[in-house]
């Protein structure tokens, strides 16, 4: 594929967000990418480390005269019986267009190639980021985001998947694994995110926030969806987080499945934050906001 020039961020970038770590392990390396910004401009940054001590100058993985980016996610290949092993995915928002992209990296994250963007993820609804990579161990890459409405919590949102076969260079159908009737959480800036996993057997997890299992919608609890293969997915369930009686809300979670184990036995973690609901309370008079 066509390969940046990977050349070293010049020191100009006054701040970073959004960071996010993986591990190469054919490589041996560490991985972290965030957004650099500097006034207007953004770019995609990566850094490396053979150690998670000492890292090297950040790399450009997408400079910002080939658009604009928000909310990054970095994975890489490690199946040992993967046919693309040691291949890295960058995936992003491309606020500019609008859609998302997927970048490669075959060298450690020294390189990265041109962007692709897969229709079927534009396809599943309004605006679609939050983009979430997990890669199974046959190397099948598996990519979760949400289309949102105006990328606020109101309305009717969608929670898609779509997979690659080829090392990400393209994609399959989109799938959607619910409609999330939102709400906003007062005081806290929560858009409806995924997170996702994959056991040892490749069976696919994600979770969201998410009120269907709520009477009126009143109040939120994380609920999780699983694919066997990445592409077609059972409907969601409520992880028991906390009574349903309980006027709380539940989100912004994050998920991972312990190394080795899959199936029944599989040792999943999630967490996420909690907010008590307070009656009549809305943002400009609820106290301790």
């Amino acid at each position: 594929p066509a390969l940046s020039t990977g050349a070293p961020a010049p020191g100009r970038y006054e701040r970073v967000s959004d960071p996010v770590a993986a591990w190469d392990a054919a490589h041996r390396v560490w991985l972290i990418a965030s957004l650099g910004l500097v006034e207007d401009d953004v770019a995609l940054l990566v850094s490396r480390s053979p150690d998670g001590v000492r890292w090297s100058p950040p790399i450009v993985a997408a400079a910002e005269d080939e658009g604009s980016y928000d909310k990054e996610w970095l994975a890489c290949d490690n199946g040992t019986v993967s046919p693309y092993l040691g291949r890295c995915y960058l995936a992003y928002l491309e606020t500019t267009s609008g859609r998302i992209s997927v970048k490669r990296s075959l060298d450690g994250g020294l390189t990265w190639s041109a962007p692709v963007s897969p229709d079927s993820v534009a396809a599943l609804g309004r605006f679609v980021n939050g983009v979430f990579p997990v890669v199974r161990p046959d190397g099948r890459l598996v990519i979760a985001a949400t289309a949102m409405n105006l990328f606020t919590a109101f309305g009717e949102d969608d929670i898609g998947a779509v997979a690659s076969d080829d090392g990400g260079e393209t994609f399959g159908p989109g799938a959607v694994l619910a409609r999330v009737s939102g709400q906003e959480f007062n005081g806290v800036r929560a858009p409806l995110l995924v997170t996702a996993d994959v056991d040892a057997d490749g069976n696919v997890y994600v979770a969201w926030a998410d009120c269907r299992f709520r009477p009126d919608c009143l109040g939120s609890d994380i609920v999780l969806s699983r694919s066997s293969d990445g592409v077609a997915w059972e409907g969601p369930v409520r992880v028991p987080v906390g009574p349903l009686e309980l006027d709380e809300d539940h989100f912004v979670p994050g998920i991972a499945v312990q190394p080795g184990t899959a199936g029944r036995s599989a040792r999943v973690a999630l967490f996420y934050h909690s907010w008590a609901r307070q009656a009549g309370c809305v943002i400009e008079v609820c106290p301790g906001i």
